[in-house]
């Protein structure tokens, strides 16, 4: 495994210098030695994907994103911050319910209310 590592970062090393006048970057990670252009991650594109399928089909119902290494995390950052739950002005009392499923529309202080979908 150390071989590998010092032959990864011996690779790093050559292409940085190669290609310092392009306007790419080389990245080390879990496995590979990655070639990409300055600024262009996970999460930028999958900020442009998602701006374009809303385009043309609206807003996603849900986003599932999985990974397992750090360049996963910036992906993960970027659908935080577009579909995190917005705070309410609203505020409301909960009855006691099970912690395993998400509130109903009837947990809110006893009474039912209604639940909008977002406009689309």
């Amino acid at each position: 495994p150390d071989f590998g590592q010092w032959q990864a970062k011996e690779l790093a090393n050559s292409l940085e210098e190669l290609l310092d006048t392009y306007n790419v970057e080389v990245v080390c990670g879990k496995g590979y030695v990655e070639i990409k252009l300055k600024g262009v991650n996970k999460g930028v594109a999958a900020q442009t994907i998602l701006q374009k399928l809303s385009n043309i089909r609206g807003q996603p119902d849900f986003v599932l994103a999985m990974g397992d290494d750090q360049s996963d995390e910036l992906m993960f950052e970027k659908l935080k911050s577009l579909y995190e739950p917005k705070p309410s002005p609203v505020a409301t009392a909960h009855s006691e319910s099970p912690r395993h499923h998400p509130p109903s529309p009837t947990d809110s202080a006893g009474h039912s209310s209604s639940v909008e979908r977002p406009q689309r």
